[in-house]
């Protein structure tokens, strides 16, 4: 049982454990590219009928289509948590969860479909709550980490800098704030028509201000708000620059450690491959390439 367990877990991880892995792998990205296509086309209006409505030829087609990258997607999840052991640990894993989530919409909407035939027609809540579970179908763009090691290391690269990054969260939030404020007061009883009539438009001023990105749709009109906004945007290209040498840094260092840590995973791999004796952590393979 612990072998085939083993087995289960480099078949559905390791493209290059079997032929078969390997096939696994790319219908894998196949159906995720389809999902993705699926969820792009049902929002175009003269594609989007062929989703809803089941008195069009394209219908069944669609729906069949859908089904099948779910199933595909539920077999996938049910071979991973048989990999593993411990289920509550293996819910932990963020690459797990999100493969939850990814299928969950389909389910839900199934349901839903099945109770708003006796559901009352006027109530609107559950229309609702299934648009916001659709939304959980763009999870699935991020299966595609998993077919990729360099971005497995990017992820946990990411994780490794969140000190680095509430640190330059704060300072955006600190500097977003104090500029739209003052920008407020020096713009809100320049003329009736002014844009800045809360200090909530003060702060989106100034996130696109301090970004260089300048929409346009907020902009002072007073002599004294243009050379406060000038001196906001050099600021802000200040405040940007200072933290991000700390985030490259340290990112290039974790980067080169995660890819050493990679690199001696492959090689405990191919070690076990050779040799059937070898101790080898299932659950320890999975945490490293989920």
């Amino acid at each position: 049982a612990v072998v085939s367990t083993q087995s289960t877990g480099e078949f559905v991880n390791d493209p290059h454990y079997s032929r078969g892995a390997c096939a696994w792998a790319i219908i894998d990205i196949i159906f995720i590219c389809i999902s993705l296509t699926l969820l792009v086309l049902e929002t175009i209006p003269e594609v989007g009928r062929y989703f809803s409505d089941d008195t069009e030829p394209m219908y069944l087609f669609f729906l069949t289509l859908d089904s099948t990258v779910i199933a595909f997607f539920s077999v996938d999840i049910c071979l991973r948590m048989v990999s593993w052991k411990n289920m509550l640990k293996f819910l932990t894993v963020p690459m797990h969860i999100m493969d939850l989530l990814s299928i969950l919409p389909f389910f839900i909407g199934l349901a839903a479909d099945l109770m708003s035939k006796s559901a009352d027609p006027t109530k609107t809540h559950g229309y609702v709550a299934l648009r916001v579970c659709r939304t959980f179908r763009i999870i699935r763009i991020f299966k595609f980490v998993r077919h990729s090691k360099e971005l497995i290391v990017v992820m946990k690269v990411i994780s490794g800098a969140v000190k680095e990054f509430l640190v330059l969260g704060l300072l955006i939030l600190i500097f977003v704030l104090s500029c739209g404020t003052i920008m407020y007061y020096i713009e809100c009883d320049s003329s009736p028509d002014t844009v800045f009539k809360s200090i909530l438009e003060g702060c989106w001023w100034a996130v696109v201000t301090i970004t260089t990105v300048g929409y346009g749709d907020v902009a002072p009109k007073t002599h004294l708000g243009r050379i406060f906004g000038s001196l906001v945007v050099v600021m802000g290209i200040v405040i940007l620059a200072l933290p991000m040498t700390i985030i490259v840094s340290k990112f290039s260092s974790s980067y080169d450690e995660e890819k050493r840590m990679l690199e001696k995973e492959m090689l405990t791999r191919m070690r076990q491959k050779r040799d059937p004796e070898f101790a080898y952590n299932t659950e320890n393979y999975n945490e490293t390439i989920v």
